[in-house]
């Protein structure tokens, strides 16, 4: 697995909240259809069996990573979100902070599809898995450090 340069992402231009919205993926300089989480790419790799990028919203005390692993032919093959979001009102984000990164205090996930069966398995499958466990190398083992 490689760190690429490869896309970019086209933000929305209409009116949508910034925090939520999808922005569609430009590779190579050539815009796509496909739509992705998230308004700035953090990271990008090239896995040998697709991609792997890391997005995220750039918004304040929105918290969310997004992963959409693509394959070859740039198809949406997986995408998951990890950490939470915030409200906007500054005390809840600092409260929810203290909470979780100090505190101890875990939550339990609510994703209606966290447990579903996975699709079947194809070619190229266990190359992808095996880039994603490479991932874990870039991923913090801890939160981020409360002042």
């Amino acid at each position: 697995m490689r760190r690429i340069e490869r896309f970019t992402l086209l933000r929305p231009d209409d009116n949508s909240d910034p925090c939520t919205a999808d922005s569609q993926l430009i590779s190579d300089g050539q815009v796509t259809s496909v739509r992705v989480p998230g308004i700035e790419i953090l990271h990008q790799f090239d896995t040998g069996a697709g991609y792997l990028l890391v997005t995220d919203h750039d918004c304040p005390f929105e918290e969310t990573f997004h992963f959409i692993l693509l394959d070859q032919h740039l198809r949406i093959r997986s995408r998951r979100s990890l950490g939470a979001g915030f409200s906007f009102v500054p005390t809840s984000g600092w409260f929810g902070g203290r909470m979780v990164y100090e505190q101890g205090m875990r939550v339990k996930g609510v994703s209606p599809v966290e447990h579903a069966p996975e699709a079947k398995m194809l070619p190229g499958d266990e190359r992808v898995e095996h880039a994603l466990h490479a991932v874990e190398r870039y991923a913090p083992s801890s939160g981020p450090m409360l002042h």
